[in-house]
């Protein structure tokens, strides 16, 4: 078992551990806003500290990446200059379930600013190569600067403690498993891939040139975020006291506080009771009015219309919704800066998910043939509408073929499956449609 690290090898583990052991602070935080469960501060001037516990964010953050993550859904895998689907392509894409896993690679992408994906061979006989959506909090990679490929990554496993027990480190020609045994980590199998290229790919949000480290789609969201939470909190305070309407009662005594067995009862106490009976006749009880909570919903108004500038999403995604609903084409236009923002983070996933299947073909066949030759295409990003698109398909077939039945049924979103089913269908049909027209 060659072990043996080189000083250059062993130099790149310490950096990478200690890389990822500097991450782990910034991915709980974006980690704790996701989820909705970030702590929610205030000055302590007007809301007591029992209050606190009452606190709750509006969590704009999982609704900002759960939209992007919504519209992010691959279509079909090309090679380059081919029209249809490739079969063994979309084989691994099927083996690996990456139709449910790319979803988890998307959140990753958008919450920790980077996702990470691992390519290995597959023990076994005749099985596809394991593609696996990683969790960036555990593993921490470096990109050369200079040839801008992959010189190593380390990734640590924890119980569910939190310890660390194995730690696998990726490199060019071989990947190290080690377990903790007695504080030190201990090499335990080594696997030789001789690829070439460390079989990890990762992706990487609002990267500026220069820099391989991503930054999260939260970061500019979050400070709102804090101050709608803390606007939420003074609220529910609010709404139990000035917001209630006060009562001042004049000429009463101890003695007209009684339940109604008699027993003597603390003023303080009958504020919500029913019934007031008072022995003297002029006593008075005045209610006060209530103040108004508007300030409050025009703070959370504000607030929600600069994060929907800072996101792009439309402010009707944010609770801020209109009586009337929009009409299709104010939509469209709505959703504008949110599908340009899918389409972007759509290149950068799918570029790494073409690395990676790219990867795999190369220890399914052990030849390079797939650099640069993958394509991953993805569905419109924009809000679907049936009519419109098939409104659109049969005027581009009108008055002269624009588009073959193949390229109609691809725009329209078909899977490879029944697109050759529905060929299947019009040639057993017959007629003027039994002859496909096909352009490829």
């Amino acid at each position: 078992m060659n072990d043996e690290l080189t000083k250059p090898e062993e130099a790149l583990r310490m950096r990478l551990f200690i890389k990822l052991q500097s991450q782990k602070r910034a991915d709980r935080e974006n980690a704790r806003y996701y989820r909705g469960l970030q702590q929610v501060g205030n000055l302590g001037i007007s809301v007591p500290p029992d209050v606190q516990a009452f606190a709750f964010p509006l969590n704009w953050c999982r609704t900002y990446v759960d939209v992007l993550g919504e519209r992010q859904e691959v279509r079909m895998i090309l090679r380059a200059g081919e029209t249809a689907e490739d079969s063994e392509l979309r084989r691994d894409w099927e083996a690996n379930d990456l139709d449910a896993e790319q979803h988890l690679f998307n959140r990753d992408l958008a919450v920790y600013g980077r996702a990470v994906l691992s390519v290995a061979s597959n023990p076994v006989a005749d099985g596809r190569p394991i593609i696996r959506v990683e969790s960036p909090c555990d593993i921490a990679v470096e990109i050369d600067p200079v040839t801008r490929a992959t010189s190593g990554a380390l990734r640590i496993y924890r119980t569910e403690t939190g310890q660390a027990e194995h730690m696998t480190f990726y490199l060019p020609d071989r990947t190290i498993f080690y377990t903790k045994q007695h504080g030190r980590w201990t090499p335990q199998t080594v696997s030789k891939h001789n690829l070439g290229r460390v079989p990890i790919v990762m992706a990487i949000a609002r990267r500026m040139s220069g820099s391989w480290s991503g930054e999260s789609m939260l970061t500019d969201l979050k400070p709102l975020v804090n101050m709608a939470g803390r606007v939420m909190l003074q609220l529910q305070l609010a709404m139990e006291t000035v917001a209630t309407p006060q009562k001042v009662a004049l000429g009463v005594n101890r003695d007209d506080f009684i339940d109604e067995n008699g027993n003597p009862l603390d003023p303080w106490d009958t504020y919500l009771g029913a019934v007031w009976a008072l022995q003297n006749k002029d006593a008075k009880v005045i209610q006060l009015d209530a103040a108004s909570l508007s300030g409050f919903h025009d703070t959370i108004k504000a607030l929600a219309e600069q994060a929907s500038t800072l996101t792009g999403l439309p402010v009707r995604m944010m609770g801020q919704s209109s009586a009337n609903p929009p009409a299709e084409g104010a939509i469209r236009a709505d959703e504008a800066r949110l599908v340009k923002q899918v389409e972007r983070l759509n290149s950068t996933t799918g570029a790494a998910w073409a690395w990676a299947l790219g990867i795999a073909e190369r220890l399914r066949t052990r030849e390079w043939s797939a650099d640069g030759k993958i394509q991953v295409h993805f569905h419109d990003p924009a809000t679907p509408t049936v009519a419109q698109r098939s409104d659109a398909i049969q005027k581009l077939n009108g008055g002269r073929a624009v588009l073959s039945q193949r390229g109609s049924m691809i725009e329209l979103g078909y899977t490879q499956q029944r697109i050759d089913q529905e060929l299947a269908w019009i040639a057993q049909e017959g007629g003027e449609f039994g002859l496909e027209r096909d352009l490829t």
